[in-house]
């Protein structure tokens, strides 16, 4: 009797700090527990990903990783014969360009959390500690921190606009 042999998934390791790997988590559905996140063409993360590929008939280097997460690559009616001959991976350039637009989307996504806290009264403590349970993580000085600083920076930024405004105006009345 033939044991199947089991096509092997393509995929991709980069170095994601901790909260922004829970939050590619929850934007995929992929759980916690589960080794690989799977994205799909069909979805922003998955298009994004598969825009930072490079594709070698080499195998790359692996460097050493802080906190490797496992990325399934997409497979569409166009690279499906690469990712079956080469070797794919994204570059240490490619993935400082990752990371940084999944810290983005994932500032975007803090903000508007925020925003519809404090418009249903709840304070920054009740809107952290959602945050961090839809995410899944842990309630820890980093991931608090982390999430405060960006609601601080935020609201900073927006007195600083307000004041501003009211400068310009008082200047235009003199």
């Amino acid at each position: 009797m033939s044991e199947k042999i089991q096509p092997v998934k393509p995929s991709v390791v980069i170095d994601l700090p901790p909260i922004l790997e829970a939050f590619l988590r929850f934007a995929t559905d992929t759980p916690k527990d589960q080794k690989e996140i799977i994205v799909s063409r069909k979805t922003e993360f998955g298009k994004m990903i598969n825009g930072f590929l490079t594709k070698s008939t080499t195998t790359p280097d692996k460097e050493p990783a802080e906190n490797p997460v496992f990325i399934v690559v997409p497979r569409t009616e166009f690279n499906w014969f690469s990712l079956d001959t080469m070797c794919v991976y994204i570059s240490k350039e490619d993935q400082e360009q990752l990371v940084d637009r999944i810290e983005v989307l994932f500032n975007k996504w803090i903000d508007v959390f925020f925003e519809d806290g404090y418009g249903m009264n709840l304070s920054q403590l009740d809107i952290i500690e959602s945050v961090l349970d839809i995410l899944n993580l842990r309630m820890n000085t980093t991931n608090f921190d982390q999430i405060k600083k960006r609601d601080y920076r935020k609201t900073k930024s927006n007195i600083r606009k307000r004041s501003i405004e009211i400068l310009r105006l008082r200047l235009s009345v003199v």
